[in-house]
């Protein structure tokens, strides 16, 4: 899924960033904007699934901060095994990282490709 999302975000954004269609912080919206409402929506449903059944709520729901952590995307940076609402936030959070820095990594081996070619993307 992780390697799929990158080939999926290189199609879908890779040209337009390029040729300057699209801007970095254009990207930034509408990349991390409907994922980041998906998962809130996903988290919110998992959320009331856990605060309506009493056997869910005594045995995951976690602190606050907990909580917390899981809608910012660091919990699992911290705590691997922390729960969350929506059990694949884990994913977002792994790919956050990569899909802020797609726009710069993209035009360095764009760069590298057109400096040394094929090769050059190998070292």
């Amino acid at each position: 899924f992780v390697v799929m999302s990158g080939f999926v975000t290189h199609w879908a954004y890779g040209h337009r960033l390029a040729t300057g269609v699209l801007s970095a912080k254009r990207y930034f919206v509408r990349r991390l904007a409907h994922i980041v409402v998906a998962t809130y929506v996903a988290m919110l449903a998992g959320l009331a699934v856990t605060l309506c059944v009493p056997a869910l709520r005594e045995e995951y729901l976690p602190p606050w901060y907990g909580l917390l952590g899981c809608f910012v995307f660091l919990v699992h940076w911290i705590r691997p095994e922390a729960w969350c609402p929506s059990p694949p936030t884990w994913t977002i959070e792994a790919l956050i990282p990569s899909w802020l820095l797609y726009p710069w990594t993209r035009r360095l081996i764009e760069k590298a490709e057109d400096h040394g070619g094929g090769k050059a993307l190998v070292l």
